[in-house]
């Protein structure tokens, strides 16, 4: 009975040429377009007029590239041209992947260089969750937010500690496939989830919360 129902009321909407999704309000269409990757997302502003600016306040951004220079200069681009409306989630994955031939280091360093600026806007616009999946954290960047509440980090490097007490209603904490050489400081944390890690025996791992 459902798949009947369904199936006429395809049949009208494409007979009567009606274009029942651009019909749907603003906070709707926002919520569904925050699950596209952030290029897609700009790329629904060829749809129709009515999504021509849409993509400017979607509450997420959603990175999935290898970061060759086409998509440093789109993510600038995106930053410049978005609203400065609240970020729910900012999720950076699989940036900047190593090569068996390529230096482990110098692959850190412009993994680090990339995602700064980014994860520097996001806590700016009062992220909420924040995801990342690179080869190293940004050395210089220590986070500060009263807003953001989840952290997840995977495939990263940290040789330096990472303090995380600026954050001050952080409740979750989730490291997944990370080599950890240093302390990590966070007064707020209420879950601490770590999976596959890797630590320096010869050095005391601690965690501050």
């Amino acid at each position: 009975m459902f798949n009947r129902r369904s199936r006429r009321l395809m049949e009208r909407t494409m007979a009567s040429g009606k274009d029942r999704i651009s019909a749907l309000p603003d906070d709707l269409l926002l919520h569904v377009m925050s699950f596209l990757l952030s290029r897609d997302a700009v790329r629904t502003c060829m749809l129709a007029r009515r999504w021509s600016t849409l993509w400017k306040s979607v509450p997420a951004l959603h990175i999935e590239d290898d970061l060759a220079t086409d998509s440093n200069k789109f993510m600038d681009e995106l930053l410049r041209l978005r609203d400065p409306a609240p970020l729910n989630v900012c999720d950076i994955c699989d940036v900047c992947k190593a090569s068996d031939t390529e230096d482990p280091e110098n692959v850190c360093e412009v993994a680090s260089n990339l995602i700064a600026p980014w994860l520097r806007y996001a806590l700016l616009h009062e992220v909420r969750v924040l995801r990342v999946s690179a080869p190293a954290f940004p050395t210089d960047l220590v986070p500060i937010s009263s807003h953001l509440k989840r952290i997840e980090l995977c495939l990263m490097k940290f040789d330096d500690p990472l303090d995380l007490s600026s954050c001050q209603v952080l409740d979750v904490l989730e490291m997944t496939y990370c080599n950890i050489y240093e302390s990590i400081f966070c007064q707020s944390l209420r879950h601490l989830n770590m999976k596959h890690g890797c630590f320096d025996n010869e050095i005391r791992f601690r965690i501050s919360a």
